[in-house]
């Protein structure tokens, strides 16, 4: 059983150990389900030129879903339970006075995050980096966009369950409810363990070009966290990001992933500054709502 009196270097050293185990569980839980369908994980990686037919995304899905819940979720459970002395988990779900106000406002502030994201997203497309990242982001990429094909509502809402929900789910209870949960209260400011979670975050994904937008939404999410007090708030607020971008791919808006050799106009400026000031406003909405 953890001890709570762990220093910060031994609390991220066992950490990493039951993650990377929970890791290991999660790849044999995701071959053997690759293998009952007569894939290996290896093979569905590799995008054929045709794309993945339906079951090939089906059962990428469940080993997608499996790697998620192994890697991320079930190594936070371990540590709200046996480190924070959390009896019942769930008990973050308790509404609090200021609940619903963030339950409401979250999917503006998200939403009306998008083109600051955009933004950031087309600056980091600037940064050199090496080809050999690139290469591996763009083979990345690739599964992604095969993966967002969807023939149907039923794949859409297998896509919003997996690539939107259960991605929420599982990294805001690593990365919210036990990362910043930790350095939020052993760091001298609560900003630093937002921002030092929120660089966590974009790291472990091995998404380089896209490192800066998704470490600005890790430090929204952790403001979520750190205002509302509540775990779910930061989960919705996630779900919110991916599932719009899911729903966009299915009905045709988004456009195609890009790569810095294919660089794409940057937003209008005026609703880069609008986003930006609406993203400030809330910010400091929410810390009133903290304040009461």
């Amino acid at each position: 059983m953890f001890s709570r009196k762990l220093d910060l270097f031994s609390f991220f050293l066992l950490l990493v150990v039951v993650v990377l185990s929970g890791a290991l569980i999660g790849t044999g839980v995701s071959t053997a389900i690759a293998n009952f369908f007569g894939f290996t994980v290896a093979d569905l990686i590799k995008v054929p030129a045709s794309g993945y037919e339906k079951l090939e995304r089906d059962v990428l899905r469940w080993v997608n879903m499996a790697s998620q819940i192994f890697t991320f979720l079930i190594p936070a459970l371990v540590y709200r339970i046996y480190y924070f002395k959390e009896e019942r988990v769930g008990a973050s779900f308790v509404p609090s006075a200021t609940f619903f106000y963030f339950i409401i406002i979250t999917p503006l502030w998200i939403i009306g995050s998008f083109p600051l994201v955009e933004w950031l997203y087309r600056q980091n497309l600037l940064l050199p980096l090496p080809e050999s990242l690139l290469a591996l982001e763009k083979g990345a990429n690739e599964t992604l966009t095969a993966l967002l094909k969807m023939e149907d509502g039923f794949e859409l809402v297998q896509n919003v369950i997996v690539m939107a929900a259960i991605p929420a789910l599982c990294e805001e209870w690593l990365f919210r409810g036990v990362i910043q949960k930790k350095l939020v209260t052993s760091l001298p400011k609560p900003w630093m363990g937002i921002v030092m979670t929120a660089i966590i975050f974009s790291a472990i994904h091995f998404q380089f070009a896209g490192f800066i937008p998704r470490m600005f939404l890790g430090i929204l999410l952790g403001y979520l966290y750190f205002f509302s007090g509540n775990i779910w708030i930061a989960i919705w607020g996630h779900f919110v990001f991916n599932g719009v971008q899911v729903l966009s791919k299915f009905l045709n808006i988004q456009s195609e992933e890009v790569l810095p050799d294919n660089l794409v106009p940057n937003p209008d400026v005026i609703w880069v500054i609008i986003s930006a000031l609406f993203t400030v406003g809330v910010f400091f909405y929410f810390n009133k709502l903290k304040a009461k």
